[in-house]
């Protein structure tokens, strides 16, 4: 039997077909919507966190039809899914809005706190893509590509190491000091 999954995504994953995707497979989501993303629906919605029907529209299936004539026409027939949204109000004053299959038991709340629980996933990309420069590469050929990846994953994995023992060492001493 297999176990439970809670696929968390940021902007730019919640097209009709890649939900229906996740739920053929089985695998729960929770994905933040962009500003622009099934704005119909969310005026539509008299609360801030509600189920909301997601109609397959040609427009919606247009690109599916293309690409994948099969699940085209499954969609097609089902007509529509049903979501959760859940709107709330960022720091910043935007609207941070969230779509999952996750049951109504799961508060507005702990959805955003799952959602923000990916943030630290986002930091380590940003740190090896843009700090290591982990997506530059000495060579084009495979065998250079995969030489700087594990020298940079190693690299990075001994930082992260050394800051973890820096850490518990400063907290052993600031607990040394409060004796």
């Amino acid at each position: 039997m297999r176990k439970p999954v809670v696929a968390v995504f940021d902007r730019g994953y919640p097209s009709l077909e890649f939900i229906d995707f996740l739920e053929t497979e089985g695998i729960h989501y929770l994905i933040r919507l962009s500003s622009n993303d099934y704005m119909a629906e969310r005026k539509r919605m008299q609360s801030a966190d509600e189920k909301v029907i997601l109609k397959h529209s040609s427009a919606r299936l247009q690109k599916i039809r293309k690409k994948h004539p099969e699940r085209y026409e499954q969609m097609q027939k089902k007509g529509s899914t049903l979501v959760r949204i859940s709107k709330s109000t960022l720091p910043s004053g935007n609207e941070l809005a969230l779509m999952t299959d996750l049951p109504d038991t799961i508060t507005a709340e702990e959805l955003a706190d799952l959602y923000y629980q990916r943030w630290e996933i986002e930091k380590k990309y940003n740190t090896l893509k843009n700090k290591m420069k982990f997506e530059s590469v000495t060579g084009k050929a495979t065998v250079y590509v995969h030489q700087d990846f594990w020298a940079q994953v190693l690299v990075y994995n001994m930082v992260q190491d050394i800051r973890n023992s820096a850490d518990e060492e400063a907290a052993a001493a600031g607990a040394g000091k409060q004796e």
